[in-house]
């Protein structure tokens, strides 16, 4: 998906979240006119999106209140007359009759991304406590709408909310999770390090994408397409429309019966030592992506991941955008509040840290600490001894703070700290 669109819903979803019907049509007609707009979406796409936002707007109102607004012909959810009274009518009258039925014909895409939309945003996501749900029957029919049936090749020009081309369900499904991942990854990249020494972790690294992209193509994303269940999923539906946008709604459908989170926790855990009595067994050579992180480190010049990384790996795809943007915005202002500001309304002593170990513990696991780490890369006043201060905040020993923040103790340790 592209980007920019996939942005651009996020920040609708959240910005409408408290809006009313009246507002949100007005916020409609307002993107429609921006010419901007149309950079990230065209007609259709905006007209998609707001339905979807219609939908559960009026959803709050309940069925009786949406009922009542019909009968009065929506009087009461139209906003100052602007020339659009008729237009606004025909939509709310097709989201009342999708909530109340009987059911109308509507486009594979409005359901699409509603179900994209349909999670919700919060500030912060909570680590990820259940173990991975049993996979039983699964739900990604009426996680992304109808189904339809599967084309024997997706034409170039099937998805619209992403310019690359398909040709099989294979390249769509690799590409589209590769895609989010290496946007995931973005977030965290320190393009020109403040610190030559010690050799960026590998998540901090511009060239690590490059290398878990081919592990991901190698040892993780052909076998979770063999299960039976995503082989089931790419036989039952038509992927030509709007295949992308598609993909990410189930990713995003949550955790029961998601047929790709399920396989990707499997392939990943399948990576791990097992430890059989006082022997550790090493994963088969197809299961075994350590080795190889190892050399595209040393050729690259970063710190590899170790099994530690395991449990950042497994959680990387369910990382929320916002949430992580929100939490370095606020360490960005909060350094150079107190490190660099030289006016009175700077932060006090501090601030910087607190700031640090409320993320640090608030975000899922190691998100926080990788955040850190990229404070210390790019902040030219954040020194070694402030992070080994930082880091006595998660353990009295070193035993303890390795199994806390093990990748701010191991790039401390290759400091010779």
């Amino acid at each position: 998906m592209d980007p920019a669109f996939e942005t651009k819903v996020a920040f609708l979803v959240t910005a409408t979240r408290t809006l009313d019907v009246p507002k949100i049509l007005v916020l409609r007609r307002l993107t429609l006119r921006d010419r901007e707009s149309r950079q990230w979406a065209d007609e259709r796409q905006i007209n998609v999106v707001f339905n979807a936002i219609l939908t559960r707007a009026m959803e709050r109102l309940g069925n009786a209140g949406v009922e009542q607004a019909r009968k009065n012909k929506f009087k009461t959810l139209l906003p100052p007359p602007d020339g659009w009274a008729d237009e606004d009518i025909a939509i709310l009258t097709e989201v009342a009759d999708r909530l109340l039925g009987p059911a109308v014909a509507h486009s594979a895409a409005q359901d699409d991304i509603e179900a994209l939309i349909a999670q919700d945003l919060g500030e912060a996501p909570k680590g990820r406590t259940s173990a991975p749900v049993k996979e039983t029957v699964p739900l990604y029919a009426a996680q992304i709408g109808v189904l339809g049936k599967k084309p024997d090749m997706i034409p170039a020009n099937a998805d619209n909310a992403a310019d690359k081309p398909f040709s099989t369900f294979n390249n769509l499904f690799d590409d589209t999770i590769c895609g989010h991942v290496r946007r995931l990854l973005s977030l965290f990249q320190v393009d020109k390090p403040k610190k030559a020494d010690p050799q960026l972790p590998f998540l901090l690294s511009p060239a690590f994408p490059v290398a878990m992209d081919q592990i991901l193509r190698q040892y993780i994303l052909p076998q979770m397409r063999a299960s039976r269940r995503v082989q089931t999923m790419a036989s039952s539906e038509n992927w030509s429309d709007g295949g992308t946008v598609k993909l990410l709604a189930i990713l995003d459908a949550g955790e029961v019966n998601n047929p790709i989170l399920y396989n990707w926790d499997t392939r990943w855990n399948a990576c791990k030592p097992v430890k059989v009595g006082n022997k550790v067994k090493l994963p088969p050579p197809e299961d075994d992506p350590w080795q190889n992180f190892k050399d595209f480190a040393w050729r690259d010049g970063y710190l590899p991941p170790t099994i530690d990384a395991l449990p950042v790996f497994i959680d990387l795809i369910r990382y929320e955008v916002d949430a992580i943007e929100k939490c370095w915005k606020e360490l960005d202002q909060l350094y150079y509040q107190e490190f660099e500001s030289s006016r009175s309304s700077g932060a006090r002593e501090g601030a910087f840290r607190d700031g640090a170990i409320k993320w640090a513990t608030k975000m899922p696991a190691h998100v926080g600490e990788f955040l850190v780490l990229k404070a210390f890369y790019s902040f030219d006043k954040l020194d070694l001894h402030f992070m080994r201060r930082f880091a006595s905040n998660f353990g009295r020993n070193d035993a303890d703070r390795q199994r806390a923040v093990p990748f701010l103790t191991e790039m401390i340790r290759a400091a010779g700290g």
